[in-house]
């Protein structure tokens, strides 16, 4: 699923949740996929911040090849 597929998937979640008309076992499940989502979106994020990093680096004139700092 990409970037902005998760996010618009998040914010469904968040306007069910906000609702506030939901069975408490629906609402965790709900959570808990939610919970998943951001994770992911943060992975990616970070994913991105070191490719970035890098591009920046290169671009400098210092070349790294190390994604993760």
């Amino acid at each position: 699923m990409t970037f902005n597929k998760q996010i618009e998937k998040l914010e469904g979640i968040i306007e069910k949740l906000e609702a506030g008309d939901l069975e408490i076992d629906k609402a965790l499940k709900l959570y808990e996929e939610g919970a998943e989502i951001i994770n992911s979106l943060n992975t990616n994020i970070k994913e991105n911040e070191g490719k970035i990093k890098l591009l920046t680096k290169t671009l400098n004139g210092i070349k790294e090849e190390n994604f993760n700092e």
